[in-house]
């Protein structure tokens, strides 16, 4: 799965966050936020937008919807 490919190990499996210091996840995220930074990066965050398609950005991002905690 590509959320624990890049994203479960800084993030945490729930987006609470994770062992290498990943911001858990907010409540005021869309799919467009989490699909910029996971592209471009942020912060101690590298981009992996050249490593992944627009389709799977779309999909990790579907996922990540998931896990953000309710406003």
């Amino acid at each position: 799965m590509l959320y624990t490919e890049i994203c479960g190990t800084c993030h945490g499996e729930t987006g609470k966050g994770g062992l290498h210091g990943g911001a858990p996840f907010s409540a005021n995220l869309t799919a467009q936020s989490i699909i910029d930074v996971v592209a471009k990066g942020r912060n101690q965050m590298p981009p992996f937008g050249s490593l992944y398609s627009p389709q799977q950005l779309q999909d990790l991002a579907a996922y990540v919807l998931q896990l953000k905690p309710k406003e």
